[in-house]
């Protein structure tokens, strides 16, 4: 139980309210299945989210650059939709090239805050996860200049551990 905690406060410095309210939902997020970015973004990610549970919620996808201090706590870019389908496109703006992490949680009742038994999450590197947040080397990669593309597969407790939900 005290590992399931862990997990729920590590996931949940992400998605506390005050964050919310500065950084907006981006209502020019969700993209078509070809993949097309808004025209004004220069480098541009396209995170392909599969797996999802069902359509219920709300589907988060945030942006974290390498570095410990910020990991969880401070996205430098995210999008925010309603869930919709078992896989979503959605585009993301990336300041410049560099080494960032993506962080997806499917808050399947939208009360911003993780429930770890209901809840889907995934991470960039789609690391086989534990009770705990994967460490932030794990789940960093290289971007590039322009549209750069990254799928994340979510994870749903089942039993003692998180996993894909066709697992």
């Amino acid at each position: 139980m005290l590992r399931t905690s862990a997990l729920v406060v590590a996931l949940g410095l992400a998605v506390e309210p005050p964050l919310q309210a500065a950084i907006p939902d981006n209502p020019v997020a969700p993209i078509d299945p070809d993949a097309r970015c808004p025209k004004d973004t220069e480098n541009k990610l396209i995170v392909t989210v599969v797996g999802m549970k069902d359509a219920r919620g709300k589907l988060r996808v945030e942006l974290y650059p390498d570095d410990e201090n910020t990991f969880l706590k401070k996205p430098i870019s995210r999008v925010a939709i309603k869930a919709h389908g078992r896989d979503v496109s959605v585009c993301l703006p990336k300041p410049s090239p560099g080494l960032y992490a993506i962080v997806v949680l499917h808050d399947r009742n939208q009360n911003g805050h993780v429930n770890v038994f209901s809840d889907g999450f995934g991470f960039s590197n789609n690391p086989r996860l534990g009770l705990g947040v994967p460490k932030l080397d794990k789940v960093i990669f290289a971007t590039q200049p322009g549209v750069q593309h990254k799928t994340v597969v979510l994870n749903y407790m089942h039993g003692l551990r998180p996993k894909p939900i066709d697992q």
